[in-house]
Formats: C-alpha cells, structure tokens, sequence
C-alpha cells in the first residue's frame, strides 16, 4: 500500500497512519549568556557579543522573516553577523572568530552558548545523511526530501509526494539532530 494519501472513494481519503516524532532535543553544552537587545557580554573564549538589532520584514508572499544583528569582537578583531530565520525562533551556529558559538531565541532575548574552538562544519549531503539515519533509528519514513541551509543548521523536510510527514533540524558544527512535527498546511486562497 503506497504511504501517500489517496483518495480512494467519493472523496474518502485514505491518509497514512500518523507519525510519532521524537520530541528530544539536544542542547549545545557550553557556557550560556542571555542578551537583550542592545547590550554587549563577554560570553567565553575571549569573544565579546554585541546585541544591535532585532526585527523582521514582510515578504510579498505572506509571511515574515525575523533578523538578529550581532556584533562579535575577540583579540582586537570584529565581526558583523546577520542571522535570520523563517521559524517562530532563531537556531544557529557560527565561527565567530574562531569559536564555535550556537545562538537561540526566546522572545526579546537571545542566548549564546560559546562551545569551544570552532570545527570543521559537515556538508549539506554529509548533515542529510546523518538525519536520514537518525530518522530510520526512530522508525521514521525516509524517502523524498528537501533541505536546505540557514545560519550553520540544515534545515530538512520529508515529503510523501507533496505532503510533509516530518521535518528535522540539524547543527553543521555540533551535529545536534532533533526532530519536529510536520508544517500544517497553508490555507487555501480565497476565491
């Protein structure tokens, strides 16, 4: 029986069986500082972060991408970062100057986690690779896919035809896995 969904009478829909995703997901182990918009820490590793700006623009075809402007100084050397995202909150990870730092969002704040001397990140077939074998450890169907970059995480998607079954996320430099259930559906336009 295919795994896609059918319509296999009258408008009855013969759908798959629904999915349980796994709900862990794995923290950056490090040294955490929140900052606020505005402020500058020193956040480990010699690296001092300036928070600058916070915002988000409109895209034409609905919705919005949030942005995070970041400054990172170490050893008399700067770095401007622009980290944005398409989700509800940011994750990402980056060499700052030579250090690994991982950057979340919760609301008004951002955390940084400085993790160490920054390694040689994956690719994006090597981080496909590694999800698509932690998602057939925990039963999850592989097949049709897209994915792709922002900010340091790969971003995956696991289709069934033009239905998303799952979707997971992985850090090119921490190789931190986790999953997350599928997007719902966008609405119908309007007639």
């Amino acid at each position: 029986m295919p795994d896609a969904a059918t319509v296999i009478d009258a408008g009855v829909i013969d759908a798959p069986p629904p999915l349980v995703i796994p709900t862990d997901r794995p923290v950056a182990k490090g040294k955490r500082t929140t900052l606020r918009e505005g402020e500058t820490k020193s956040v480990g590793h010699g690296v001092r972060v300036t928070f600058a700006h916070q915002g988000h623009k409109h895209l034409v075809g609905g919705g919005a991408v949030g942005f995070y402007e970041l400054t990172f100084a170490r050893g008399g050397k700067t770095s401007d970062e622009r980290l944005s995202t398409h989700e509800d909150d940011l994750e990402a990870e980056l060499d700052a100057l030579g250090v690994l730092v991982v950057v979340t969002t919760d609301g008004g704040t951002i955390t940084i986690t400085t993790v160490g001397k920054a390694p040689r990140p994956l690719d994006e077939d090597q981080a496909a690779e590694l999800i698509e074998a932690a998602a057939t450890r925990h039963g999850l169907p592989v097949g049709g896919s897209s994915y792709g970059l922002e900010d340091g995480v790969l971003r995956y998607a696991a289709m069934d035809g033009n239905v998303q079954r799952w979707r997971a996320r992985i850090g090119l430099y921490t190789q931190r896995i986790w999953f997350l259930p599928p997007r719902p559906p966008a609405p119908a336009p309007e007639l």
